[in-house]
């Protein structure tokens, strides 16, 4: 038997700005009505190409496959274990009119409300089609007017407003928040990334070169706490500004990495304020069976709805 593929599901809401109304579902609909093949839906991500190969409109909302992958990059094949003492990899070009897939990404849109399921790459993939979607078709002033965004579970957000925020804590490799940092200048980067610089500069500067090498481990890891100590009189400021860092963290969707620790001491990761949810789901490939994610992703959309979810 094959063994399922456990997957995060994520729920993020369209939020308008400025007095902006509308429905993100009626608009990607609309679009794709002028993008029907794969080749109208490409477009530059990064260093590959995103693909939205199926597009599909059903009762429950707009239904989209994305694939992630680098044209014409070659894979590497692993031999199988022999009496060889050695062995290397080798690398395999794609099949005729195939690409190598990286990743993929599958999400349902309904009104305002989405929700997502990564494969082997991230929630910035989605964005990104979305928005090359929209400029594509003549609707670049739309991406102006709303944001989307991630949701805070209701009772973790009463929680904090309660107990306020007494520490945040982030950590990332040293490789991920120096190497990673021009590509994700998420919130969390953006305070690692001057930490990172200041221990790498600080490593080049040792006299017997042992230490000046240090940035090319990925396994080395760079981790920021940030507390306020309520003991001591006055720092209102500092306190407002720790709390507006912690919502910075909770609103920033590539954000993962961080706890939130709230003055009775109460820990909260990334995946317990967010409103998300796991599931097992049949492979296909190194990716998961697209009828099954579907179901998987209206049967988790519907839960929300009846939970009252989509209304808080």
């Amino acid at each position: 038997m094959i063994k399922e593929k456990s997957r995060t599901l994520f729920y993020r809401r369209v939020v308008w700005l400025n007095g902006a109304s509308g429905s993100l579902q009626k608009h990607l609909s609309k679009a794709h009505d002028t993008l029907v093949t794969t080749h109208d839906r490409t477009f530059p991500h990064r260093d590959g190409e995103i693909q939205g190969l199926t597009v599909e409109k059903r009762n429950s909302g707009l239904f989209v496959h994305l694939a992630y992958y680098t044209p014409h990059q070659a894979t590497s094949l692993v031999p199988s274990p022999s009496k060889a003492k050695s062995k290397d990899t080798s690398p395999e070009p794609p099949p005729n009119k195939h690409e190598y897939l990286e990743g993929d990404i599958f999400f349902l849109v309904a009104g305002n409300h989405l929700v997502l399921c990564p494969s082997g790459t991230r929630e910035s993939v989605a964005l990104s089609y979305i928005k090359h979607v929209l400029r594509k078709t003549g609707k670049e002033k739309l991406l102006t007017r709303f944001n989307i965004e991630p949701v805070a579970k209701i009772d973790k957000v009463k929680l904090l407003q309660q107990e306020g925020v007494k520490k945040v804590s982030l950590n990332a490799s040293l490789y991920e928040a120096t190497m990673e940092y021009a590509e994700r200048k998420t919130t969390k980067m953006n305070l690692l990334h001057g930490v990172a610089e200041e221990v790498l500069a600080l490593f080049a500067e040792d006299r017997n070169k042992e230490l000046q090498k240090i940035g090319e481990m990925e396994n080395l890891s760079v981790k920021l706490e940030i507390s306020f100590d309520s003991r001591k009189k006055g720092g209102t400021l500092g306190r407002e500004r720790l709390e507006k860092t912690a919502s910075m963290l909770i609103a920033d969707d590539e954000d993962k990495g961080f706890t939130i620790v709230t003055g009775n001491g109460k820990r909260l990761t990334a995946d317990e304020i967010r409103i998300s949810d796991k599931v097992k789901l049949a492979p296909h490939g190194n990716s998961v069976f697209r009828s099954n994610t579907c179901e998987a992703l209206e049967q988790y959309l519907s839960d929300l709805k009846e939970s009252g979810m989509l209304e808080q």
